[in-house]
């Protein structure tokens, strides 16, 4: 399985430090990470299992982007309701477009995910 999202993004986002995520797979309309909180590990059970529905997960994203000044715009694309839906994101940065994503051919979470993760990488650099 490839995945719609990737650790380093699932860190950010959800405030886990990268190092305490053990493992992560898609589930039906979701994600469900595994991970193991270091502090913890000597008082109690420092391992927790969450599922995040993946539009939950998807607005924490767009929650994480707007948190870093950045705004992105999703909308759909097609000719009809008949269509694949696919969909367009744009990532504006104090009112500029940085970068459009189009034809992308994923569904809306993935499509924001997209998005995040490029913001991400820009971020690191």
């Amino acid at each position: 399985m490839s995945e719609i999202i990737s650790r380093e993004l699932l860190s950010e986002v959800l405030c886990i430090p990268l190092d305490e995520i053990d493992k992560f797979k898609k589930v039906y309309n979701g994600v469900q990470i595994c991970w193991t909180e270091k502090e913890a590990e000597k008082y109690m059970c420092p391992y927790h299992v969450d599922t995040y529905n993946i539009h939950e997960l998807a607005h924490k994203c767009k929650e994480w982007a707007w948190n870093n000044k950045i705004l992105l715009v999703v909308s759909p694309q097609g000719n009809s309701f008949k269509d694949i839906p696919f969909y367009k994101v744009r990532i504006l940065d104090n009112g500029e477009e940085v970068k459009v994503f189009t034809d992308l051919k994923l569904y809306e979470p993935e499509a924001i995910f997209k998005a995040c993760q490029y913001i991400l990488e820009k971020k690191d650099k």
